[in-house]
């Protein structure tokens, strides 16, 4: 590093990002940097402290106050300091106007640490050269040298095109970029306009004919390098001017491959991530029309005309079509459509079974051993790409692509095979949920055939059984002798137990089917728990059990609700108890839990002092058919749907139940139900 890099830098730039960095840059080279945005400011910087800066370099285009040529003008009226102007613009109109202020010019911003490093030391030296008087031819080689080294140095390739010449210099960085000899360039001068991409040469004449007026353009475009591959170089001119009908550009090339192709693949995999998200909500109702819609959408993905999706049987070794893009439908016009295809007997849409890996042509016309022709009709192919689906090692499908306007490449591949491997699963999830789906219909269908035919069954025993009873109570008085009696006894009991058990498989039925109704009428509640004491009073004596009830007192009021299936509740709840309670008491409380205008919320508890409930069993108690065991059954007897009816009864009226128990200590099951209140002030019963 020399002893001009020991100096302090005035940089006046109001690009904040561009500032950072060339104050960075600058401080690499080893310079001291005093960096302002505006010329006010830099006015006021060099008045203040000119003494301690060494050069200034100076945006033209300051977006603030006065521009950088108008605040130079004044910095040199009245100061002796170099100013080096920088630009984003190279016309010749800034040119000729930077030097009519100042002869150190200007430098191009983001030229790079070297140009920049290589500038503001030929501005030093321009500056000791005017100031001393001496040595200016040395000073001018110097500077040539330096431009020259700076060519020589450039990332970027420097030229002189002519229009009637061709290239007529090149820097020998061109050599690095498209693997040509400078001398073969030389010798073939218009090699780089025949190098030009099909699809960008008018973009670039274009380019270059509007700049007749700016004198400058920027383009970028595909060059054709010596290996046959496609290179992205972003040319923009430096100066261009016409000599005798001869059109003279300089410019700078610069490679922008590797910003190309991030550019590219962020893209694609945006693309590809949006697909899969329209793939993930398709509301598809079966897997053939959620894989048309991916077959949709693949085509897009890669920018293609037409496509297929096949599934593959490694055991079969055989192809069973699913899906042709709507494009091949209507192109297509063979007689048959095959849709079962033998591997052996495939041609070159196979390989990728064969070879296990995707296949890709990009000119499909050209000879090829493993094509095997085509069917008569067949739609016409030209670029052609296909890609076998693996699942757990197995090759599963085999998605195709074909007839993209450009040719496929390997980010196609990849991200076809990203997207189909992800969509893949998304059609194993989506075939399990429709087979749940199916499933589930058909459930219910056979469900609600069930509960039909329970109603309707039902319906019909109750009938004669209500018919049986009504005889053995006629037959208790037509003089039996005892043991007739007994026999008549049992028949009325046994046909009392199996009415209870059609009923309750009629209530069930009904509940199944959605075809019980609640009713919504005036009724005293107290009354019905009268009543339903009444009705459960004969099996209380013949265990030796104790009834017990508590009412809250202010209840004191009407409902409006369903009397019958409150009764139906509060007797099955007591029905239980008396059942699993071999001595000792059973509770009935009644309580007001609120009471808000018309609307009040009453709590029924039913408590036992049976054989308990474990508490593995609680959270099942309420499920159909649910006994606690065998052993249970065989002993108590029931159906199993007692307490499931009661909960789907509360469940209607808008209520809940609970239960706690414990084992050998009984059991409380608690109702909370709300009802509309009749304010009709009614007297408690003693109870």
């Amino acid at each position: 590093m020399s002893s001009l890099n020991n100096k302090t830098i005035l940089l006046v730039e109001d690009e904040i990002v561009i500032g950072t960095s060339e104050k960075k840059q600058l401080e690499i080279l080893g310079y001291k940097v005093v960096w302002v945005t505006n010329g006010h400011d830099a006015f006021n910087e060099v008045k203040n402290y000119h003494d301690r800066i060494d050069l200034i370099l100076m945006d033209i285009d300051l977006g603030e106050g006065i521009d950088g040529t108008e605040t130079a003008k004044e910095i040199l009226k009245n100061f002796d300091i170099p100013v080096l102007f920088l630009s984003s613009h190279t016309e010749k109109e800034i040119v000729d106007k930077t030097e009519k202020i100042t002869s150190y010019g200007y430098l191009v911003k983001n030229s790079g640490i070297t140009v920049l490093d290589a500038s503001i030391k030929m501005a030093f030296k321009l500056f000791e050269a005017n100031r001393k008087e001496k040595i200016k031819s040395q000073a001018l080689l110097e500077s040539e040298l330096k431009y020259r080294r700076l060519i020589d140095n450039s990332p970027d390739i420097l030229y002189i095109f002519s229009s009637t010449r061709g290239g007529i210099f090149y820097s020998p960085r061109v050599e690095a970029l498209l693997g040509y000899k400078l001398d073969y360039l030389y010798s073939n001068p218009f090699l780089w306009n025949k190098s030009i991409h099909l699809d960008d040469i008018e973009q670039v004449k274009r380019s270059i004919q509007q700049s007749s007026k700016s004198k400058s353009f920027s383009v970028e475009y595909r060059i054709l390098d010596a290996s046959g591959s496609w290179r992205w170089f972003h040319d923009r001119s430096i100066e261009q001017r016409t000599i005798d009908n001869e059109i003279i550009i300089e410019g700078i090339v610069s490679d922008i491959t590797e910003r190309k192709r991030t550019e590219k693949a962020i893209k694609l995999n945006e693309a590809r991530l949006e697909s899969l998200l329209r793939i993930n909500q398709h509301p598809a109702q079966n897997v053939q029309a959620l894989l048309d819609f991916v077959l949709d959408e693949a085509i897009k993905l890669t920018e293609s005309k037409i496509g297929y999706i096949y599934f593959y049987s490694e055991e079969k070794e055989e192809f069973v079509l699913n899906t042709w893009s709507k494009e091949v439908m209507n192109q297509c016009k063979t007689v048959e459509r095959q849709t079962i295809y033998k591997l052996e007997k495939t041609g070159i849409w196979g390989e990728a079974v064969r070879q296990r890996k995707p296949i890709m042509i990009n000119d499909f016309l050209k000879d090829n051993p493993l094509k095997k022709g085509f069917p008569q009709g067949h739609a016409a192919l030209n670029k052609f790409l296909t890609i076998p689906v693996f699942s757990g090692g197995q090759i599963v499908s085999v998605v195709g692509v074909a007839n993209k306007h450009y040719d496929y490449d390997e980010s196609d591949i990849r991200q076809l095979t990203l997207m189909m491997d992800y969509v893949w699963k998304i059609v194993q999830r989506k075939k399990i949920e429709y087979e749940l789906i199916e499933a589930k219909e058909s459930a219910e269908k056979a469900n609600r055939s069930k509960s039909l035919f329970l109603a309707n069954m039902s319906h019909e025993l109750r009938t004669p059984m209500n018919g049986i009873i009504g005889f053995t109570n006629l037959l208790e008085l037509s003089g039996l002798n005892p043991e007739q009696k007994e026999f008549n006894r049992m028949i009325k009991k046994s046909s009392n137990r199996l009415l209870e058990i059609i009923n309750d498989l009629l209530d069930f039925s009904k509940l199944e089917s959605k075809k019980l109704k609640i009713d919504n009428k005036p009724f005293d509640i107290i009354n019905e728990v009268e009543h339903s004491k009444n009705m459960i009073y004969s099996e209380i004596i013949s265990k030796g059990l104790e009834l017990k009830t508590e009412i809250d007192t202010n209840i004191n009021f009407c409902v409006i609700g369903d009397p019958l299936r409150f009764k139906q509740i509060l007797l099955n709840l007591l029905s239980n108890a008396i059942k699993f309670t071999n001595s000792g008491n059973i509770y009935i409380k009644l309580s007001l839990l609120s009471n808000n205008s018309d609307n009040v919320r009453i709590q029924l508890s039913i408590t036992d002092e049976g054989i308990g409930i474990p508490a593995s069993k609680l959270d099942d108690i309420f499920e159909m058919f649910h006994q606690l065991d065998e052993t249970y059954s065989k002993r108590y007897g029931g159906t199993g749907l007692g307490l499931t009816i009661t909960k789907s009864l509360v469940d209607l009226m808008g209520g809940n139940i609970s239960v706690v128990s414990k084992v050998n200590a009984g059991s409380t099951f608690t109702v909370e139900l709300p009802f509309l209140a009749v304010r009709q002030t009614i007297k408690n019963k003693a109870i």
